[in-house]
């Protein structure tokens, strides 16, 4: 009999089916894309003393599913290109949890950047 963790790494799995974007992960310059499927989250963090004016400062974070990726995991620097003009680099990455997935916090390139860049059909 399954019990509530059981239940929550399923939700997790239909929730990353329902709403991933395909992308192909670059681990090196020159590697070949590894095609993956992500979740981009794009967090919004409120910056300075709540008493005064704050700067809103942006935290993009990408969820992975662990069994797409190569076995050595994600690298930092690495790239993953989303589409034409979206791309991101891995800054730090999570260990893979319970349900299977990794989460990395990223930094959005500049669109100059990714040009040639390969993207998901």
């Amino acid at each position: 009999m399954g019990g509530i963790r059981d239940i929550k790494r399923a939700a997790r799995q239909r929730l990353h089916t329902a709403l991933a974007v395909r992308a192909f992960y670059i681990p090196v310059t020159g590697a070949s894309p590894v095609p993956v499927t992500v979740r981009i989250h794009t967090k919004f963090d409120a910056l300075g003393d709540p008493q005064m004016m704050q700067r809103a400062d942006i935290e993009p974070q990408i969820v992975f599913q662990a069994s797409q990726l190569p076995v050595n995991g994600l690298r930092n620097k690495a790239v993953v290109s989303v589409e034409a003009g979206e791309a991101y680099h891995i800054e730090a990455a999570d260990p893979v949890d319970d349900a299977g997935f990794i989460t990395a916090r990223v930094t959005k390139l500049p669109v100059a950047q990714t040009t040639g860049l390969p993207v998901p059909a």
